[in-house]
């Protein structure tokens, strides 16, 4: 018999995310291509160190909504939204759970985090910077119907305009 399987996003986040964050964002594979303030492993260090985990969902929803991604009630990524001005929300995802890349759960959270996107935050369009060697990334997005708009020398900038993705999501799912 065939097991299901169970991804969840939640928006809360406990002592036991905080180390795997720490540890995703420690990890050179994990990292390489993301644009991740390093930073947030110290603060998340001295929050855990002071014994204050309820402040944790506070301190990572601070500037964007950040959401843990679970797999049968195991943290293995994040997400987050970080709002841009009219109604626009640029997108980070990782999953840092290294066994589990190349499994379809990016692009499964993806979707939800579109249509949650369109149907709840009103949002007109999504970005993302992509490093210009993530090419797991970039397939994905591409597929997901985001368009290249511009690109620096370290990232290509995707945009989804989300008023013209109306039957979008039943196509690709």
């Amino acid at each position: 018999m065939e097991k299901l399987i169970s991804i969840e996003l939640r928006n809360y986040t406990e002592k036991n995310d905080a180390l795997n964050l720490i540890k995703w964002l420690s990890d050179f594979d994990v990292i390489q291509y993301m644009n991740e303030d390093q930073s947030m492993i110290t603060t998340l260090n001295n929050i855990l160190n002071n014994k204050q985990e309820l402040l944790l969902t506070y301190y990572l929803n601070q500037n964007q909504i950040f959401h843990m991604i679970d797999l049968n009630n195991n943290p293995i990524g994040f997400i987050s939204l970080i709002p841009y001005k009219n109604n626009v929300y640029e997108i980070v995802i990782a999953i840092g759970n290294k066994e589990l890349w190349g499994k379809q759960i990016a692009k499964h959270v993806l979707n939800n985090i579109i249509n949650y996107i369109k149907e709840k935050l009103n949002g007109e369009k999504i970005i993302a910077k992509i490093h210009y060697q993530n090419i797991r990334s970039i397939n994905l997005f591409t597929h997901l119907g985001f368009n290249k708009i511009y690109e620096n020398d370290k990232y290509f900038h995707f945009q989804l305009t989300l008023k013209d993705s109306k039957n979008f999501f039943l196509e690709r799912l």
